[in-house]
Formats: structure tokens, sequence, C-alpha cells
């Protein structure tokens, strides 16, 4: 909320007692007060915006609207009006809305750090992200420590596969705002997706020791556990930071069944639960005939998986992006293929839009590393008519059901019964059954095998298999 004022105001005394109100949170008591005098005082843009911005703290988005709308007939040049109206929209998803009254409120005021930011955020929400890093960096231009548009310069660049520049932005967040724990929990975030464990593990703490009931790092933390116990004992404690959270108690109710506790998970699946794609992914599991190795998080997955590969094979990659994934194997295997059309995914997915992972056409410089652009349909057909040589894993991050399949039946050749297959998004998704759980099931089926599952990963989704020919 912006103070505004002009000579329509109403007495002094009688606004800083609604500024006093607005600032310790009792909006109702704002609105309450203000109702008569706004009748009274009726060319106040001040108590329109007030009343605007009360109103949107309350999510009453639609009659903050009419607030600011009044407040415009008084002054249709007020930069701060138009900076509010932005927010609010941003909040009810008009995105089309919000974009426009951010750029009037540039147009008005080109210095205004708040509107580079907020026209920023609605970009990053709309995955406009090189549009939505122009505002931010515009943001950042006109007000130089201003930590929250660091912290989300550091989400769209993690959301883009550009882990080191969001590394740096959740940094320079930090030294402007030492608690800002949100930064803490997303730099250790970027570091585990850089599959740096043990420093994802450190920023975690760091962030509980400023707020011990964080949520969501308190969930993260079990994703970089290296037992059940530990796992076990951290989303106990998500149970104590939100009450009722279902994906924890979902969780330990899987873990305590692998550890032969199966009280839970017995009592869950009674209820309409387990409908829920945790609970199949969970049944699903149970049901193998072994028990696969469980670990925590993709890359103990990885280290796993290249610990029981031939080594001395190369391995290939079917859905690379900026290369994470790829360059990390390459450390242990020495020799690797990549395929990817480079410009994201081909179809939505989910709540991915396509085009979303796109690197924009640019290929990772990767020493060691031969990578193949273009759609799987063109150019595995060619690429693997020439004999290739025996894979010693195979990661598909191709995530779409179609993609996966054509991977799958082009490179056939180079699968045999010692190659692994990973799978990075084989399960615990909503309609998981219909991705990569079902082109591995339709491949075995029409080319007569069957597979093994030697490890999963619940957190990070992944499945790690053995194919052979069936008796």
């Amino acid at each position: 909320m912006n103070n505004i004022s002009n000579n329509f105001n109403p007495p002094k005394e009688d606004i800083d007692t609604l500024i006093n109100l607005y600032k310790n949170g009792r909006l109702q008591d704002v609105l309450d007060k203000s109702e008569h005098m706004v009748l009274k005082y009726s060319y106040s843009i001040f108590l329109h915006n007030l009343r605007g911005s009360a109103n949107a703290l309350l999510k009453r988005f639609d009659t903050a609207v009419e607030c600011y709308t009044n407040a415009l007939r008084l002054n249709p040049n007020y930069a701060a009006i138009y900076n509010n109206l932005g927010n609010v929209f941003k909040e009810k998803g008009e995105i089309e809305l919000a974009k426009n009254n951010y750029k009037q409120a540039i147009r008005i005021k080109p210095n205004y750090a708040e509107a580079y930011y907020g026209f920023g955020l609605t970009l990053e929400k709309n995955e406009e992200f090189l549009y939505a890093i122009k505002n931010y960096q515009n943001a950042l231009i006109n007000k130089p420590n201003y930590p929250e548009v660091f912290f989300n310069l550091g989400n769209v660049y993690r959301k883009s596969g550009d882990y080191e520049l969001a590394i740096k932005n959740y940094k320079n967040a930090i030294k402007l705002k030492k608690n800002y724990y949100e930064a803490y929990c997303n730099l250790g975030n970027s570091k585990k997706d850089l599959g740096d464990v043990k420093s994802a593990k450190f920023y975690y703490k760091k962030a509980l020791k400023i707020n011990p009931k964080d949520f969501e790092t308190i969930w993260n933390m079990h994703g970089v556990s290296f037992s059940i116990e530990e796992a076990i004992k951290w989303l106990s404690e998500c149970l104590n930071a939100e009450d009722n959270c279902l994906k924890a108690k979902l969780m330990i109710s899987a873990l305590k069944y692998l550890k032969n506790d199966k009280v839970d998970f017995n009592q869950l699946r009674e209820t309409n639960l387990k409908k829920h794609p945790f609970m199949r992914s969970f049944s699903w599991l149970f049901q193998l005939e072994n028990t696969p190795k469980l670990l925590f998080n993709k890359f103990n997955l990885f280290d796993y998986v290249i610990q029981n590969s031939i080594t001395d094979r190369p391995f290939y990659e079917f859905g690379v992006w900026k290369g994470v994934s790829f360059e990390y194997i390459l450390k242990s295997i020495k020799k690797g293929f990549g395929f990817d059309t480079f410009t994201g995914l081909p179809d939505n997915w989910y709540n991915e839009k396509v085009g979303t992972y796109s690197s924009d056409g640019v290929i990772p410089k990767i020493k060691g590393g031969n990578f193949i652009a273009g759609s799987f349909k063109d150019t595995l057909p060619k690429y693997f008519l020439k004999k290739r040589p025996l894979a010693s894993l195979i990661n598909f991050d191709a995530d779409l059901y179609s993609s996966t399949l054509c991977a799958l039946e082009n490179c056939k050749q180079i699968i045999d019964e010692s190659t692994i297959l990973i799978f990075d998004e084989f399960l615990m998704s909503d309609e998981w059954e219909k991705d990569e759980f079902k082109a591995l099931n339709e491949f075995c089926m029409n080319n007569n095998l069957s597979y093994e599952v030697i490890a999963v990963s619940l957190f990070s989704k992944q499945v790690a298999v053995k194919v052979k020919k069936c008796i």
C-alpha cells in the first residue's frame, strides 16, 4: 500500500489511525472504519487506494480492483495505482491485464523498481523467462539493493536450468537480507540440482536455523537423506511443521512398510487415498518380486547405477536439456551420446507447456559428449541404422510416453541384459501410469522382454531397471 495524499483526505488523526491498523494487519478494521469516510471524502485517493490494498490482502480481488479504479478516476496518471492493479491481476492469474497495468505504471514512472519487479513476477508466472529476467534487471538498475529481486532472478535461472547463475543470485539476496531462509532453501535446491548433496544439506540447515518450521526445507531435507530412518525423521518434522501434511504422511507409511511395519500403509489402502498417485506408486513398488535399492535423490541413484554398470561402455541419454545429468554421469563413464531437440517439450505435459525445458537451441559443450539435435522420430531411425556400441546405462529424461517409447524402440540394439535403463519421471506424478511407465511396459510387450527394477527414488520419481528376454 502506497501512502497517497491530496486535498480531499480525512483529518490527519483519522489517516494515522487507518495506517496503524493497516500496518498491524487489522485489515477488516481498516475497511470497517473507512467505509463511511470514503462516502464523505469521495475524492480521497488515499482512502480508495487503502481500501483497495486491504481488500487485495484479504483476497477480495474484484473489490480491490473496484477501489483502485475509483482512485484512477480521480488521477489517471498515478503510477502506484497501476502497480497495485498489476499486483491484483497477477494474483488473479489475469496475465495480460497485469502486464498492461505494470507497463502503464512504468510509462508514467520509468524508474519504478517495484513495477519492474511485479512485471517480472508476472512474466515468470507465465514462463516468459527471458522477459522476466530483463524486468528484474531493470528493477535492480533502479534499486540495486532489492533482495526479493535477486531471489526471484535466482528462481528464474533455476527454472531455466542455469544453476550457477541461480546460486549467484540467491547469495546476493542473502547478502542483503541475512535471515532470508527462502533463499537459503533454494540455494540448497540449486546445489542438489547440480548433484552436490553435501552442500544442499548445508544450506537447508542454514534455512532451518532461521526458520525451524519451514515446511519446504524440511521436506527437501528428507530428499537428501541416506537412510530410511533419516528420511522418516525429517518427514515426521514435516508433520510437526504442517498439520495433516498428506504427502509426508503417505511417504512415512511407505518407508515404514519397507521396514516391515505395514500397518499405516494397509490402513491408508482401505480409504479413498488408495487412488492417490503416491499410493498407486507404492502399491506398484511393493508388488515387485524383489525389493529394489531405495535411494533418496537423483544423483545418489546415478551413483548406485554407475557402480553396477559396465563402465567401459558408453552411456546414452534421451533428453539432455542443459546437460547437468549428462555431465555428472560423464565423470564416471568417459564417453556419452545425448539426444534432444534442445527446444523443449514437443507437447504439453501436466502443467508444463510446449517448449518447457528449452535450451533455446544451444547444445551443451561438454568434453567427451556427442550430441545429436532434433526430434527423436527424425534423428533416431537414421542414427541407429548403423551399429552402435552397447550401452552401460541409458538415461531416459524425455518425460512423455511418445518420446520415451520412440527412444526405446529405436535404441534396442544397444541394450542387453547388463544395460541399466534409468527413467527420470517414472512414478509419483498424477498420471504416471500413462507416461514412462506405459512406454517401458509397451516396449517390453512388443519385444518379448521382461524387466527387473534394481533401484528406486520416490523423492525424485526415478526408477532403474534391467531388461531380459522372456523365456
